[in-house]
């Protein structure tokens, strides 16, 4: 008999097989300009979805602006 394959599965043998291959410990250093590292990437993406969001923003309204003024030089 054969058996069907769900995602649910194919996820779980992949989650298997990745921790096989994973060692069992790091041995790693964080360097102490990592923390300051991190934060300036946080910053940065933030900073960059509020320029997105305000060039987004400016988009919408016009468009907006455009579909109301053309109502109204149509009446």
């Amino acid at each position: 008999m054969r058996t069907r394959t769900t995602w649910r599965d194919s996820f779980l043998f992949g989650l298997l097989f990745l921790l096989c291959l994973s060692p069992n410990a790091a041995l790693a250093y964080i360097d102490p300009g990592t923390g300051s590292y991190m934060i300036q990437i946080l910053v940065g993406a933030i900073l960059g979805g509020m320029m997105s969001i305000k060039i987004f923003w400016r988009r919408i309204v016009g468009f907006v602006r455009r579909i109301f003024s053309s109502r109204q030089s149509s009446k």
